[in-house]
This record gives C-alpha cells, sequence and structure tokens, in this order.
C-alpha cells in the first residue's frame, strides 16, 4: 500500500490521528514487529524505574493532548491534568516537549511563582 500524506501541512490533532491509525495497525500484527537491543534496553530500564518507585505512568489520553497550546504562565506552558487541582508546566525545546513541574494549584500563587523562577 502506497500512501502519498504531506504531514507539514497537517495539524497537530490530524497528526495525533495518523500516529494513533499507524499504532493501532502495528499493535494488530505484534509479531511482526522487532525491537531493536538498544530499545529493548531502555525499555528494560524504564520497567526498573517504575517497579522502584522513581517513574510513573499516565494515560495515552493524557499524554497525548496537544502540546504547544495551554496557556503560558512565566515562560512555561501550563497544562490541567485531568486529576484536579494539578497543572503540569513544560517547555518545548529543540521539537521535545520537557516536563518542568508539575503544580499543586491549591497552594499560594506566590509560592508557585517564586518555586518556577
Amino acid at each position: 500500500m502506497s500512501t502519498d500524506i504531506s504531514i507539514e501541512t497537517m495539524s497537530v490533532a490530524e497528526k495525533v490521528r495518523l500516529l494513533e491509525s499507524v499504532w493501532e495497525s502495528l499493535c494488530a500484527h505484534p509479531g511482526d514487529v522487532q525491537s531493536l537491543a538498544w530499545h529493548r534496553e531502555v525499555l528494560e530500564a524504564r520497567r526498573r524505574r517504575l517497579e522502584d518507585g522513581r517513574a510513573t505512568v499516565s494515560a495515552w489520553a493524557d499524554a497525548k493532548a496537544p502540546v504547544g497550546i495551554h496557556e503560558i504562565a512565566l515562560r512555561y506552558h501550563r497544562f490541567p491534568a485531568k486529576r484536579f487541582p494539578f497543572c503540569i508546566d513544560y517547555t518545548l525545546s529543540g521539537g521535545m516537549l520537557v516536563v518542568d513541574a508539575v503544580i499543586d494549584a491549591r497552594r499560594d500563587p506566590l509560592r508557585i511563582r517564586r518555586r518556577l523562577r
């Protein structure tokens, strides 16, 4: 199958839908996908961090939310998490999303500002 797609003209939402379609297609036949050695090592390290409690996971619905479009507060994009009252402050750097802080929005705004400076 050959499909010509102009990715540069797609919106972020269209790109996410395309990625989801590709992922679903790959998941339909998992035996056809071979993992590279370095990828297996990265996944193993992540699994260990989860088991040790040094990392957590997020629902895909939260992770795929459009990035870069949230309000900007003190140079950070602020994404309101689904679990109120938390917000995720992030920056975009070199095409990567960097989570800078997870904020408890119930706290004093002055304290939050001091922490983020």
